[in-house]
């Protein structure tokens, strides 16, 4: 069947509905649509893999990033499937928790707390929460706080433009608590170390166990093409072993919100390697004699956002260790698609050093 070009007017280009016969066409057309495909809710379904919700796309700026797609909100990990690291300890500074991609700190003494992810079916769609757990704060001004960071690659896509932010929150604190969330740009590409606030929201009050979504329109995202930093804090006051629970951030553009779809997790999980990932360290080889240097080259498939630093060797959990005749074992030059393991021995012989893994992590 040859393309057909919608003409200039017509029928089918009457948005005012002002002609007659087009808006009796279009009145046509819907009802047979609605027949063939619809069912009494007012759904057009095109198959088992397409549903379409009239009521959900209004305002959506087009089809291709409204709610049929999971690229209309660019946040990675967003339903906080993927997690790289073990759970640190929540403290006065953000730290990257469990939950690739975000980062949690705590205001007031900190007592307890950790920075972790769980399995939920009571908050979200996929699973799996960012959990911040058991924390117990005290000393006047005590708050919580879920950060995510947006490089410049991916923030351009929101310059200039209008968007809807809403994140899920779930807590279990003795009483009704305020939510806030604050959109930042940053003032250098992918430095965050300057920012400057775009826009917050009004506290938005959340009841203890009960879901809550907190939302904020922005009419102008202004260039925010270095990079954007979203924020949620809750003021929760003076608690003991208490926990927030949070996922399915999203920042989508216009002014609908739609409902959260995540990419396929293989998706996922390569996209947040750019930003943190576990090397492997398995080498074994013959010394000639004390101080022999063993390099062996490695590349990465997916590359790090920037040329990653690499922590200190410790065991994968998965695998025992062995450490023979070793001085010397780290990575070596670190670049975004390759870096090197690095073996000196102690004296002539068998080095072998296996079943250990360093994390290395590019994040903003």
């Amino acid at each position: 069947m040859p393309d057909t070009l919608l003409p200039a007017s017509g029928y089918f280009t009457d948005a005012l509905r002002t002609n007659g016969e087009a808006k009796q066409a279009q009145d046509d057309l819907l009802d047979y649509l609605v027949e063939r495909f619809g069912n009494l809710d007012g759904v057009i379904d095109f198959g088992a893999r397409s549903l379409i919700n009239l009521g959900e796309l209004a305002g959506v700026q087009s089809l291709n990033g409204g709610a049929l797609s999971a690229n209309r909100s660019l946040v990675i990990n967003a339903g906080c499937r993927v997690a790289t690291r073990t759970a640190p300890l929540l403290t006065n500074a953000f730290i990257y928790g469990k939950v690739d991609r975000f980062a949690a700190k705590a205001d007031g003494t900190v007592g307890s707390g950790a920075v972790d992810q769980v399995v939920s079916n009571f908050l979200g769609s996929s699973g799996y929460v960012l959990h911040l757990r058991n924390v117990s704060l005290s000393g006047g001004a005590e708050a919580l706080y879920a950060r995510y960071r947006m490089e410049a690659r991916d923030a351009v896509f929101y310059k200039d433009k209008s968007v809807v932010v809403h994140w899920k929150v779930f807590h279990d604190f003795a009483a009704p608590t305020d939510f806030t969330l604050t959109v930042f740009k940053a003032n250098a590409a992918d430095n965050f170390s300057a920012l400057t606030q775009i826009a917050q929201s009004a506290a938005q009050s959340v009841a203890p166990g009960a879901a809550g979504q907190i939302e904020l329109t922005v009419a102008d995202m202004e260039d925010c093409s270095n990079g954007v930093e979203i924020v949620i804090s809750a003021a929760c006051g003076a608690i003991a072993n208490k926990n927030l629970y949070l996922t399915e951030l999203v920042m989508e553009p216009g002014d609908t919100k739609t409902p959260f779809i995540e990419p396929p997790l293989s998706l996922v999980e390569a996209a947040c390697k750019r930003y943190a990932r576990w090397l492997p360290y398995d080498l074994i080889f013959n010394s000639a004699g004390p101080s022999g240097t063993f390099i062996l080259p490695m590349s990465f498939e997916i590359p790090f956002r920037a040329a990653p630093t690499v922590g200190a060797l410790t065991g994968d959990p998965a695998l025992s260790q062995t450490a023979i005749n070793n001085s010397t074992n780290d990575f070596t030059n670190l670049r975004p698609d390759r870096a090197a393991l690095r073996a000196v021995a102690t004296a002539a012989g068998l080095y072998q050093v296996t079943g250990f893994r360093a994390l290395a992590t590019a994040e903003l």
